[in-house]
């Protein structure tokens, strides 16, 4: 019984680095599509000076 638990404890924190983890990539892919636009809204500024 001891053995199943621990298994059980296993999978949740399995589950609960497998959500921290999609919440750091979604913090990334936003964090990269901001500069990624910035970027962009900084050339168009360029074009213009």
């Amino acid at each position: 019984m001891q053995a199943f638990d621990h298994r059980l404890f296993g999978i949740w924190d399995c589950d609960k680095a497998f959500v921290t983890a999609l919440f750091y990539i979604k913090i990334i892919i936003v964090l990269t599509v901001l500069a990624e636009r910035r970027r962009k809204k900084w050339k168009f500024y360029q074009q213009w000076i």
